[in-house]
């Protein structure tokens, strides 16, 4: 019945290794963070279709991203969110059902920091992590088709995940080695500028 429905409504279902695949080719090749997230959350329609989506990138060292759609889904509000909060909320879960999400937010005392996010009725939670630092999350909906995620749906998502949150790290390391070479190029103007003001 499921795949009738999936049939139905969404044609022929996507087939995820060739998502997989293009997937890999743009996501890791994308060094700009706001250009990454509408990869992401491009492929992400295309591969999991939800009634609601959430992206959200929060680096330690860069401002908060976010990217989504559907119903209940306050872009500002959810940037605003304090990481510390989300890291404390999904730390040592790869992934959270929705009967999960919730009591975590309440066990771990970050129900009301994390309302915004909450209020978009996530189904699936996916934190972003490198190296075990939080990089972000993925808050996914319902299906359109109000059938439950598959197997190969919630392994798409996971390696969907890693893949982001290894592109998100490259997007920020280079925007960091970016800034820092402009950087040394302003204090070498500054160094050749105070020179000419000091006697030979």
């Amino acid at each position: 019945l499921e795949e009738v429905l999936e049939n139905v409504f969404l044609g022929e279902k996507s087939d995820h290794r060739t998502l997989l695949r293009r997937m890999s080719g743009e996501v890791l090749t994308v060094l700009d963070p706001s250009a990454l997230m509408d990869t992401v959350l491009n492929t992400l329609r295309e591969g999991v279709p939800a009634r609601t989506t959430v992206l959200l990138i929060t680096p330690p060292t860069h401002a908060p991203i976010v990217r989504g759609f559907g119903g209940g889904v306050d872009l500002d509000a959810i940037a605003g969110i304090p990481r510390e909060a989300l890291d404390r909320w999904t730390e040592g879960n790869p992934i959270a059902h929705r009967a999960e999400i919730a009591a975590l937010a309440e066990e771990r005392g970050v129900s009301e920091v994390v309302a915004p996010l909450l209020k978009t009725k996530p189904y699936l939670l996916l934190p972003l992590r490198h190296a075990g630092q939080l990089l972000g999350v993925i808050a996914l909906g319902r299906k359109i088709t109000e059938t439950r995620y598959t197997a190969e749906e919630i392994s798409l998502l996971q390696t969907l995940t890693n893949q982001t949150s290894v592109a998100v790290k490259n997007a920020v390391l280079h925007e960091e080695s970016l800034a820092k070479i402009v950087l040394e190029e302003e204090l070498a103007v500054a160094r050749r500028i105070q020179q000419q003001f000091l006697p030979r």
